[in-house]
């Protein structure tokens, strides 16, 4: 009682009023009651992570926005916190969420720790491993190929010859031509695809024409290439020297003039004349000039003409002199 000191073992949470007073010497007393408040025990407990969450690995990309929540801890006292030990680059955690965009590929092993409220702490190691985002996938190949069958080119010993392959369609990148197989006289042009020269043997050749995209793909097509042998000269018709042939005629008289036979040309000749006069007639087969002559004195030309089978020409001026009587 001197020492107004009021000591226990509390065995049981809960609160207790007690009566208190103070009394003098000559008996006058001072009362109060005294609430007393046990609450139960606090336990320490540690904050702990499972055994399961140890190691584990998350998988993020460079360049990809990334997001994982991370492992709760259990037990601790109070509210548990959240922190990593060391940095992912371009990620960041928040409470228990680990985000951001990793920038640096890298497998990165991180002390991930829960502290709870009187500072008690647990940690473990977790994996995050940022890989460099995958290749894109390369484009579908492309083949080159020719329509149609194959290609046939006919030419003549001694005479020239060009004409241009066909392009293929298709193929990656840049086409290139090629042609194996050779024809004497006859040259083939990669960059335009001309096949010319002047063939200087007569035979049938079998080629290969060829084309190869950027990335080795080919296609081929046959080239039957038939060059005959030279024909025989062309020949033209001709009058010789001769540039003129006059026949005479009287007013009023029958007329009838045989003009000159060409030599030379290909095949049969045939004649033509040209208008002389009224009542002048050409017969073609005998070369005849023929009629009657009613026009007055004077000259009259047209042009007497011979062509040979191929269209080749000779020609001369015929003149007809008319005389009086």
């Amino acid at each position: 009682k001197s020492t107004r000191t009021v000591s226990a073992v509390p065995t049981t949470a809960g609160t207790v009023n007690l009566p208190y007073s103070a009394i003098d010497e000559d008996g006058d007393r001072a009362r109060l009651t005294i609430t007393i408040r046990i609450t139960a025990a606090v336990t320490d407990t540690q904050p702990t992570f499972s055994s399961s969450d140890v190691g584990t690995t998350y998988e993020a990309t460079v360049g990809t926005a990334f997001s994982a929540t991370l492992p709760a801890a259990n037990g601790g006292n109070g509210s548990l916190q959240y922190a990593l030990g060391s940095a992912v680059p371009g990620l960041a955690l928040s409470g228990r969420v680990l985000s951001g965009t990793p920038d640096t590929a890298g497998t990165y092993r991180v002390q991930y720790s829960a502290t709870d409220g009187d500072g008690d702490q647990a940690s473990i190691q977790l994996v995050v491993r940022v890989s460099q985002p995958a290749p894109p996938a390369p484009p579908p190949n492309r083949e080159p190929a020719f329509s149609g069958g194959f290609i046939r080119v006919e030419g003549t010993v001694g005479e020239k010859l060009s004409t241009t392959f066909k392009e293929a369609t298709g193929g990656d990148g840049t086409l290139s031509y090629s042609l194996s197989g050779t024809v004497p006289g006859l040259t083939f042009d990669s960059s335009t695809r001309v096949y010319s020269g002047t063939p200087s043997e007569a035979r049938n050749h079998l080629l290969t024409y060829t084309v190869t995209d950027a990335d080795g793909d080919q296609d081929s097509v046959s080239v039957n290439v038939i060059i005959a042998a030279a024909g025989p000269p062309d020949l033209t018709p001709t009058f010789g020297s001769t540039t003129s042939y006059s026949c005479e005629g009287t007013v009023g008289s029958a007329f009838s003039c045989t003009l000159p036979e060409a030599t030379g040309g290909d095949g049969t000749l045939t004649y033509s004349l040209g208008t002389v006069t009224e009542g002048i007639s050409f017969t073609a087969s005998s070369r005849v000039v023929s009629g009657t002559l009613s026009s007055t004195v004077r000259s009259y030309t047209a042009t007497y003409t011979a062509t040979d089978a191929d269209g080749d020409i000779a020609t001369l001026l015929f003149i007809l002199n008319v005389e009086g009587e």
